[in-house]
């Protein structure tokens, strides 16, 4: 039986994407586009804010009261204890004796972000800006709580208050430009990094923001040209390299790109999302182990992490050493014994060792409690079918139909179940349903026509057939299809010629489809002609009863007794059929007696 493709599976890890796919396929992203600019990625973190006494001369104001320092001491000393709610406490203290003091609002409402309020904290800021206005640094910090709360037309307000009252304000126009990156605004993106580096023109980090904003309009020569200017003045930038290598990635540059990267992790080891780019890098160049090479060491930093575990596992899986896979799908199962997607890579081996019992042992698991991913009850479904065990895979199918019963995926899969237990009118009833739900999916109406020619709606299969061809014009098995039909009831011959020769010019070294068309001359008359596809077909799949068939039927009709005969016991060997047993008794009838007859 043909092997069901490994499966893309995204799974979040430490803030990033492991990508699991079919390595056997190219097992990476094509697009993969830059990350979303962050506030995260600069300056203090959203949410934490200096003190006041760190940040300056004069904390409170001209006219604050010994008590007023008093308290504001004794928050700023809990605050570097991390004793939030006592410093909560006494800058609510200190705000009584010095109500007007800006730096107070601050460290008050950054108290409440850290705690994770941030409604208390929006309030605090807001309440601060109403007594003191110009306060650049409140607008600052209400920017960030905004930005939190994923208010961005909000926090955009304020980020551009601060800059009028502080045009050269390093962190709000970076908070500023990465707010119009998140929205696509990609042309105020640059406006505002522009400024910044008219305002900064030596500022690195402004030039490899700029940067990654080019890289989001695809202008990849202008985003080159500032992340060099970037590296010149900081060689040891570690994220300019890694945003070098994306860019050369991006531009199938792959061997500039791998430089780039290991730049990056020369100087930062532990940058785990680089070595994950690097991996996938590596897997679609089908370098694996260099591949693997990354995973590993990924595992040395994160071992207990079972994402880890399973895409070194696929790494295993796509090169064919199952039991070091299954090593690493067990250990991503102790890791993490609840997760599903485990148990079916588990599986998955188990079904490429030929390891039935096993195999089946993880899905029951599956079955018994299974997942709320519909992608992943369609891949059970199809292990459960491999083995041939079709109620299973309609019972899993029929539950991802309840998760998702507007995705014609599913109502397509339970479709071909149904025809694999010779429910037809049910097959033909999903397969219908999938195509009112994607009416312009190929796929769908070509399993629709076989399915109406196993009912023997000749009409309605011939219908369904042209609607796939017309809809994909290079869907080859279409051609044949229509073609041996109108071949096999010996009608519409030069038709069904032409579009099984179009079949084949897709698919050249086809041997059912050369079949065909040894087949439709059979049925034209054209024997000589048949015989010569029929006996090429053969050389190709010799193991098929049918095509076995055909060419002694040739034989046969060209007076080649035993070539018929041999053909036809090649046929029954394969699989029995009684007229073909019938055939060759006749032509073995006429071969004693044409042995028995005296010679001349």
């Amino acid at each position: 039986m043909k092997k069901p493709p490994l499966q893309f599976c995204h799974l979040r890890f430490s803030g990033f994407c492991f990508l699991f796919i079919p390595l056997s396929l190219l097992l990476f992203s094509c697009a993969h586009p830059l990350p979303l600019l962050s506030q995260n990625n600069v300056g203090p973190r959203i949410g934490m804010v200096l003190s006041a006494q760190a940040t300056e001369s004069r904390p409170l104001s001209p006219s604050a009261t010994a008590q007023a320092y008093y308290y504001f001491i004794l928050g700023y000393h809990a605050e570097l204890s991390s004793e939030e709610e006592e410093a909560i406490t006494y800058y609510k203290k200190a705000l009584e004796y010095d109500p007007f003091a800006p730096s107070l609002y601050r460290a008050l409402a950054g108290m409440f972000m850290r705690k994770g309020d941030l409604a208390q904290a929006a309030t605090v800021a807001e309440e601060g800006i109403k007594l003191n206005p110009n306060a650049a640094a409140l607008h600052f910090l209400l920017g960030n709580v905004y930005t939190a709360q994923r208010r961005q037309q909000e926090a955009i307000v304020q980020y551009q208050r601060v800059l009028e009252l502080d045009p050269s304000h390093i962190e709000a126009h970076l908070y500023l430009g990465s707010l119009y990156t998140e929205l696509q605004d990609y042309d105020a993106a640059v406006t505002v990094f522009e400024k910044l580096l008219a305002h900064h023109p030596d500022y690195f980090l402004g030039m490899h923001y700029l940067a990654r904003v080019y890289t989001e309009m695809k202008r990849y020569d202008q985003a080159k040209a500032y992340l060099q200017k970037a590296l010149a003045l900081r060689p040891d930038f570690s994220r300019g390299w890694a945003s070098m290598g994306r860019i050369h990635e991006l531009q199938q540059q792959d061997e500039k790109a791998i430089e780039a990267y290991q730049k990056a992790l020369e100087l930062d080891a532990g940058n785990l999302q680089v070595r994950n780019w690097l991996g996938q890098l590596y897997i679609r160049r089908e370098e694996f182990d260099k591949a693997l090479e990354q995973y590993q060491i990924i595992q040395k930093f994160h071992p207990t992490n079972p994402e880890v575990s399973i895409q070194i596992g696929l790494l295993y899986l796509g090169q064919e050493k199952y039991d070091l896979a299954l090593k690493a799908f067990q250990k991503a199962t102790e890791l993490h014994p609840e997760e599903v997607t485990s148990h079916y890579y588990l599986a998955l081996t188990y079904q490429r060792m030929e390891k039935r019992e096993e195999a089946l042992a993880e899905l029951e698991l599956l079955r018994r409690n299974p997942p709320a991913s519909v992608e992943i009850l369609l891949r059970i479904a199809e292990l459960y079918a491999y083995f041939d065990e079709i109620d299973e895979a309609l019972e899993l199918t029929q539950k991802a139909e309840t998760v998702a019963p507007e995705d014609a995926r599913v109502v397509y899969y339970l479709g071909t179940l149904y025809m694999r237990k010779e429910q037809f009118v049910q097959a033909a009833e999903s397969f219908q349903e999938a195509i009112k739900l994607d009416p312009k999916n190929d796929r769908y109406h070509f399993n629709l026509g076989v399915v109406y020619e196993k009912m023997g709606e000749f009409e309605k299969s011939v219908s369904a057939m042209r609607e796939t061809i017309a809809l994909n014009p290079e869907h080859a098995s279409a051609y044949n299809y229509l073609g041996y039909m109108f071949a096999e009831r010996g009608i519409n011959l030069d038709e069904a010629i032409v579009m099984i020769k179009k079949a084949l010019e897709l698919e050249p070294n086809n041997g059912y489809f050369i079949d065909s068309l040894g087949w439709a001359y059979f049925k034209k008359g054209m024997f000589i002609e048949a015989m010569k596809e029929l006996e090429q077909a053969v050389a190709l799949v010799s193991d098929d009863p049918v095509i076995q068939d055909h060419l002694g039927d040739v034989y046969f009709q060209l007076k080649m007794m035993q070539k018929a005969r041999e053909a036809w016991e090649r046929s029954l060997a394969i699989q029995h059929d009684a007229k073909v047993e019938e055939k060759l008794n006749r032509v073995k009838a006429l071969l004693v007696q044409e042995y028995a007859q005296p010679s001349p």
